[in-house]
């Protein structure tokens, strides 16, 4: 077996790995998952809101000092408004979300036509996964609103799909 094809095994099946543990996650918990992730959004804003701010005042901040203190105000008003009512943001997070499966789905299918072209022997079942990825991510997209927990079941079963796919792969 080639360096490159070995390379590619380990990072896919620890890939793989991930990507089965959120998916049972997102499958198991949708609610949690969806409450869980708008936290995270808000917490992330917030926090690098307040860094931003404090850069300013302690005039650490490099170049453009004043968008400095206008991104980091509104990633503090935004982050507490998402800590404080994480669901304002499940619905934008779930558009998100269908965005990075149609991007993931995507660059499955790139690996698939890659695999056929130094010939892999199941690239075609890594193609059919990809495109299922893919129009789960549609799907997502399309339903992104009131339907977050169905949206988080959709988004497990292809997560799983995926690392199924891979673990057969390699």
């Amino acid at each position: 077996m080639s360096d490159f094809f070995k390379r590619i095994k380990w990072s896919t099946l620890i890939s793989a790995i991930l990507t089965m543990i959120i998916g049972i996650f997102l499958l198991a918990r949708p609610d949690a998952a969806v409450a869980t992730i708008s936290v995270i959004v808000g917490w992330v804003l917030l926090i690098s809101g307040v860094f931003s701010v404090i850069m300013f005042f302690t005039g650490k901040t490099l170049g453009f000092a004043y968008l400095n203190i206008v991104l980091g105000v509104i990633g503090i008003v935004l982050g507490l408004w998402i800590v404080l009512d994480p669901d304002f943001i499940a619905n934008f997070i779930m558009v998100l979300l269908g965005i990075m499966m149609l991007v993931h789905g995507a660059i499955d299918l790139q690996s698939a036509l890659e695999f056929k072209k130094f010939g892999g022997s199941r690239w075609g079942l890594d193609l059919i996964f990809a495109v299922l990825t893919m129009a789960l991510g549609v799907l997502v997209i399309i339903l992104h609103f009131n339907a977050a927990k169905l949206i988080m079941i959709l988004c497990g079963i292809s997560l799983i799909l995926d690392a199924v796919t891979d673990f057969i792969i390699v």
